[in-house]
């Protein structure tokens, strides 16, 4: 009987604030075409997880726990590149993200840099730029390009030049004596006979665009690309070592996406059914305050009847909040009441706009967020 054998390589998970348990489930992995031709070719097993994917690797010898003699041996350095799509429709609307990348907009992601979360041992994170923020961000967003495609210069008459991004920086792979740049404000670039990967556009104003050729890349539910290099240029972050004899090193990683939880202002509007119902009766203790109502809501329920009260600061989205909400209910009579407000739901949280129809935005321009519920008293 064969014994198969395989040793295992990397482990991607997506972590979420979102998510009481701490990781989502909301992320789709796909291997692209030239990615799993190499899988099948080098006899490698993706196996998608609930919140991530791991890659093991088929082995004819195993020195030790981390050191092997692959089944068949890599040819060169080890890319392996996932489309990245998303199953929830609600994904962008809890995360700290400014929505769904327009256009020809991606997130990219890759183990190429340094990120990491202190800790023991510290949590490697897959991040699309090399400084800042450790999370996904709108810092990891780039242009997806087929092999040719239309670029608009900055300014006119602007020289542009198109680099790889990160090997080899210095030398112009366009335009070409056989491509010219040509006239006008709108240029055609030609990226054809290139492999798939990060690329750099100048131009000779400062002005540049980080760019990944995919011509096969489709928006449709797509969030953007994951590129996983076996020798990463930062150290810590490979997961695959050549020792030079025909066996490898296993440096077994896991690598994390981190996605934030995004705040909002809870809102909950109370509403008359009656003449009889005082909405001066009713408040909301913990750090709420009542806030004039939308026009738009006081045209619709009439003047006096309805009341809206807002959180005094943005709160995190939960799937399990544990923000409390007490109201207390003194209408005329004996009667009075006190308990807990539901917490608002996904389904009526988004961005608001302001009587006159602009979107309301904080202090940096983004979006400001609203999750609301109505109270009938």
């Amino acid at each position: 009987m064969f014994n198969i054998r395989y040793i295992p390589l990397i482990r991607v998970v997506v972590d979420h604030q979102y998510y009481s348990a701490g990781q989502s489930p909301d992320l789709v992995f796909v291997p692209t075409a030239d990615c799993q031709q190499l899988l099948t070719n080098l006899k490698l097993r993706f196996l998608p997880e609930p919140t991530g994917f791991s890659i093991a690797m088929r082995i004819t010898e195993a020195m030790d726990a981390t050191t092997f003699r692959p089944y068949v041996q890599p040819s060169q350095p080890l890319r392996l590149r996932f489309y990245v799509g998303i199953n929830n429709p609600n994904f962008f609307t809890f995360s700290q993200l400014q929505g769904p990348p327009k256009g020809d907009q991606i997130y990219y992601l890759s183990n190429r840099f340094d990120k990491s979360i202190a800790g023991a041992p510290p949590q490697l994170l897959l991040s699309g730029h090399e400084n800042g923020d450790n999370h996904v961000s709108v810092n990891d967003q780039v242009r997806i390009v087929a092999a040719t495609f239309k670029y608009q210069l900055s300014t006119p008459g602007a020289q542009v030049s198109i680099r790889e991004r990160f090997e080899n920086q210095a030398t112009i792979l366009w335009p070409r004596p056989d491509s010219p740049q040509g006239e006008g404000n709108t240029i055609e670039c030609n990226l054809e006979g290139l492999p798939n990967g990060r690329y750099q556009l100048r131009e000779d104003n400062g002005t540049t665009v980080e760019l990944y050729k995919d011509s096969a890349f489709s928006p449709t539910g797509g969030m953007g690309l994951l590129e996983l290099l076996g020798e990463s240029p930062t150290t810590n972050f490979g997961f695959l070592t050549p020792q030079g004899d025909g066996s490898f090193l296993a440096n077994q990683r896991t690598y994390h996406i981190r996605f934030l939880a995004r705040a909002a202002f809870w809102r909950y509007f109370i509403i008359a059914q009656s003449e009889a119902v005082s909405l001066n009766n009713f408040s909301i203790a913990n750090s709420f305050s009542s806030v004039p109502v939308p026009a738009s809501m006081e045209a619709k329920y009439g003047t006096g009847n309805i009341a809206l009260w807002q959180s005094q600061a943005a709160i995190a989205l939960s799937d399990n909040p544990s923000t409390t909400v007490d109201y207390q209910y003194d209408p005329p009579g004996p009667t009075n009441a006190s308990g807990q407000l539901p917490s608002p739901s996904l389904a009526n949280t988004g961005p608001r706009r302001d009587n006159s129809g602009n979107l309301l935005v904080d202090g940096a321009g983004a979006p400001i967020f609203y999750s609301e519920e109505y109270v009938i008293l």
